[in-house]
């Protein structure tokens, strides 16, 4: 199965190898029920509905209960001559057999990988500064938040008597690289046409760096890998940036004024601070991303051969971690800092990042936060590789069986283009949608042209006028409706809500292969809160045993040691999947 990170697909996961394993032995039992021999068939049923009249108290019994109730114990009865025939099947087969049956891999977007290990480095970058006692990159308020600001970085303003609106809008004021680019494609490439300066922003850009100047990476969308194309596309042209925001799109206007986000961004293009998170920003995705993306999206690449891939990833970025000067050395190049050894992807932005390196003295240490923070990202993202594991552990002839794609394109070009149709067509329904896309993907047409007549298309729009009449969109979204209410759980506060929420977090820990007990021996909501302590403390006894400490099942200060064991590398704790 090929899916995402998100967590509550854990769970579904979970259930469908259940469900398999359920298949399974259900199809064991009805062989195995064809190949018994008549006499043996007949001998073995009997036993069977001597057990059920048993059950129910006798015959006389049997005969009092409705011709219905009947049926149904029949049928509960077959299922569990079909169940208790394919477990006994399945308990005699081979090890191996057994294996080739369960075989249920889960395998996650190598992309969303990726991108959250920018994210994690991001994050650690952005926590450097304190570690080291530095000035951090100049903060980037919002319209509301600029007047309130301004008034507390008054000189000799007491910080320890903040008004609460006055710490609210500190707390709320964020800063750095990651910041400055949403900027920048808010204002260079809005995804609303009607905001921004994005006509302008083109039309310079051409004048200046010639007509085939792409436009800027779309980070008001928040597409895969804008903050690090947009960091470079900044450093590339810094001067000319910062002359286009101040000089140019002022000037443009009726009245010439900046707007509050246009002055962020000039602060932050001229803030050393902010430029050296912008360059961290621009090594990493020449030095990692754009190496492991090439690879990723190479020509029909299986995911489940990509263990290799992702274990060349960590080993680099502790390479570059235990040795700064593969990166920062005066033989420094991109055969000893890239990933795959070969030429940079985007070499301008590269070498203006070292070009700046000289008036950016804390450019190493915050860039080797940035591979730092990655790196634990990387290593949980990467969980389903480890040492070990299913995939690991599978035969090359498996992971060609259970072949899936390395990224999640075809589910998100397809939610994209539904997204973008539906736009243009607002009144558009999902089945004809559905419809459309399957008629395109499937290359109906030629199907059509081959083998149609003229009743078949008169047919085929009979059929169509009766789905469009029908109200199914009307009846798709009264049944969306009716499933978002839990008529099941009382309202929340209630015992049986308290109950549905102990049975989440026991599901958890058992992902977590915590031993709990079966859920039928968790029946009060007090059994289910006493298993609940019992596991946790399971749990952490478990995380202690394997020399981590909870929450964090790898320590940030020993990624980058040679001697750390390979099992303590890798863990199963994922952070939410960053948003799209």
């Amino acid at each position: 199965m090929h899916g995402d990170h998100v967590n509550n697909e854990k769970s579904y996961v979970n259930g469908i190898r259940d469900i398999k394993h359920d298949v399974a032995i259900e199809e064991l039992g009805e062989k195995k029920l064809k190949e018994l021999a008549f006499e043996d068939l007949v001998l073995y049923l009997a036993l069977w509905n001597a057990k059920k009249l048993a059950d129910i108290g006798g015959i006389d019994a049997w005969n009092q209960l409705s011709g219905v109730e009947q049926a149904e114990r029949d049928a509960a009865l077959m299922t569990k001559i079909i169940t208790d025939l394919g477990q006994h099947e399945y308990d005699s087969l081979a090890e191996a057999a057994r294996r080739e049956i369960d075989l249920f891999i889960w395998s996650r977007c190598c992309m969303h990988k990726d991108q959250n290990s920018f994210k994690g480095g991001n994050t650690e970058m952005m926590a450097e500064w304190d570690k080291l006692g530095i000035e951090p990159p100049i903060l980037l308020a919002n319209k509301s938040n600029t007047a309130i600001l301004h008034q507390v970085f008054e000189p000799g303003r007491n910080y320890d008597k903040l008004s609460e609106v006055e710490r609210k809008a500190l707390e709320e004021t964020t800063r750095g690289g990651a910041k400055a680019m949403d900027l920048a494609g808010a204002l260079f490439n809005n995804k609303d046409d009607k905001k921004g300066q994005g006509d302008v922003h083109v039309n310079f850009m051409k004048e200046h760096l010639g007509k085939n100047h792409p436009r800027f990476p779309d980070t008001s969308n928040t597409r895969f890998g804008s903050h690090g194309l947009a960091a470079a596309e900044i450093i590339k042209h810094l001067e000319l940036y910062i002359k286009f925001v101040k000089d140019d799109i002022p000037y443009s206007k009726t009245y010439q004024t900046q707007t509050n986000i246009e002055l962020n961004l000039l602060r932050a293009l001229e803030d050393k601070a902010t430029l050296t998170e912008l360059c961290a920003m621009v090594l990493y995705t020449n030095i990692i991303s754009h190496p492991y993306m090439r690879v990723v999206r190479g020509e029909e690449v299986n995911a489940l051969d990509l263990g290799p891939l992702h274990a060349e990833v960590q080993t680099h970025i502790k390479k570059i971690l235990d040795d700064p000067d593969l990166l920062f050395g005066e033989n420094a190049s991109f055969e000893t800092a890239a990933l795959d050894s070969k030429e940079w992807e985007d070499a301008k932005a590269v070498n203006a990042v070292f070009e700046l390196a000289t008036s950016l003295p804390h450019l190493q240490a915050i860039t080797l936060a940035f591979f730092r923070g990655s790196l634990a990202t990387w290593i949980r993202f990467s969980a389903e590789f480890a040492p070990g594991g299913l995939i690991d552990e599978a035969s090359a002839e498996e992971r060609y069986l259970a072949w899936m794609p390395s990224t999640n394109d075809c589910n998100e070009g397809l939610l994209s283009h539904y997204r973008v149709t539906v736009r243009n067509k607002p009144t558009l329904t999902l089945h004809q949608f559905n419809a459309q896309a399957m008629y395109s993907r499937n290359d109906t047409l030629s199907f059509m042209n081959a083998l149609f007549e003229d009743e078949d298309h008169h047919y085929i729009m009979k059929v169509a006028r009766e789905w469009d009449s029908s109200g199914l969109e009307a009846k798709r979204r009264a049944e969306q409706c009716s499933q978002s209410r839990r008529p099941e759980l009382d309202p929340k506060g209630s015992r049986k809500w308290t109950g549905h929420i102990y049975n989440l977090q026991l599901e958890a820990l058992q992902f977590q292969s915590v031993p709990i007990p079966k859920k039928n021996q968790l029946k009060r909501v007090l059994d289910k809160l006493q298993a609940l302590h019992a596991g946790f403390t399971k749990y952490l006894e478990l995380l202690r045993e394997m020399g981590r400490i909870w929450p964090s099942s790898v320590g940030i200060e020993n990624l980058a040691r040679d001697d750390l064991p390979v099992e303590a590398e890798w863990h199963e704790e994922e952070d939410m999947e960053v948003e799209e």
